[in-house]
């Protein structure tokens, strides 16, 4: 599996999810521009809600464009020996083999599907990325999840 295309895909879902959320302040810019004018009863509280809205998206879009800046900089040579940011995991769980491609903090969980399977980017501050983090290949993680008690064996870091 090419990290390289791994890292592109991820890079591409992140760039859309910014586009997604600009278009989102625009369209809430214009809203707060056409809302009533003040001698309307709910303009003062709308105009208020509707810019709290775009002061809550901004910081979002800072964020993705700092974990898109981060991932470029994710060394694809490099041998891991534990899980951490910038390694692919082979993992089993339930007898399947399934791969994750940890990322930096805040860009999330994501099914990427690819041409030779599919890996799920993983953020390092997701729950399971946590748990898996600094394990080695060989150690097996067991834990509570949302299906009950669940088990994943690392076979092999790349």
């Amino acid at each position: 599996m090419n990290k390289q295309i791994i890292i592109q895909k991820i890079i591409e879902r992140l760039e859309k999810r910014i586009k997604d959320l600009e278009q989102s302040i625009k369209e809430t810019q214009q809203a707060v521009i056409s809302s009533p004018n003040p001698m309307q009863s709910w303009s003062d509280t709308s105009r208020f809600q509707l810019r709290s809205l775009i002061a809550n998206l901004q910081p979002r879009i800072d964020q993705l464009k700092k974990c898109i800046e981060e991932i470029k900089k994710i060394n694809t040579e490099k041998v891991f020996k534990k899980v951490e940011i910038g390694a692919l995991i082979k993992t089993k769980e339930n007898k399947k083999e399934r791969l994750y491609f940890i990322t930096p903090v805040g860009s999330g969980t994501e099914l990427l599907k690819l041409k030779n399977g599919q890996v799920i980017a993983l953020s390092v501050d997701s729950p399971l990325a946590q748990k898996l983090s600094n394990k080695q290949s060989g150690e097996i993680i067991k834990f509570d999840g949302p299906n009950g008690h669940q088990e994943i064996t690392i076979l092999e870091i790349l």
